[in-house]
């Protein structure tokens, strides 16, 4: 849809696809198309043209025990993220029309700057927070910091290896 409609198709689905990793990565199982959209004309995107719109509905769904660990959208063949081996990653980008390579790269590169950068976000508004909510915030990190030392480990990993 992107390649065939957007004005900058390129731009918009490197987006998309940091999208998803970043959704991966946080443990964001109900990540679904709904949860993503396109701004067509002039207002906001101050052009004509269609553009993905900015995300929303980003969280981590880990962070809620009663909640399903299953993906809304197969990574590969994969359903949940321990199921997920690089060669998912291979499947994804083939079905996504990305190069293996490219999708390897921005999951390497999410990967190592995530942690970090949910930590300081964490360290910066947390403080008024409640136990419960600090609680959440602290099981988030550790969950995507697991997932990133793992995702890491994945990008590494050449296409059919």
């Amino acid at each position: 849809l992107l390649s065939e409609h957007a004005t900058r198709p390129a731009l918009d689905r490197i987006a998309l696809l940091r999208a998803t990793l970043f959704n991966v990565l946080v443990g964001n199982a109900d990540a679904h198309g709904k949860n993503f959209g396109l701004l067509h004309g002039n207002e906001p995107v101050g052009r004509a043209g269609v553009q993905l719109a900015p995300l929303y509905d980003l969280l981590s769904t880990l962070v809620y025990p009663d909640l399903s660990r299953r993906y809304a959208m197969k990574i590969g063949r994969a359903r949940e993220f321990a199921d997920v081996k690089p060669d998912d990653w291979t499947l994804f980008a083939e079905r996504a029309g990305l190069s293996p390579a490219q999708v390897r790269r921005e999951l390497g590169a999410l990967a190592q700057k995530l942690p970090r950068a949910l930590a300081e976000t964490i360290d910066g508004s947390a403080s008024d927070a409640s136990d419960d909510a600090r609680a959440m915030l602290g099981t988030a990190l550790e969950d995507t910091t697991v997932r990133c030392e793992i995702a890491a480990r994945h990008a590494r990993v050449r296409a059919g290896a």
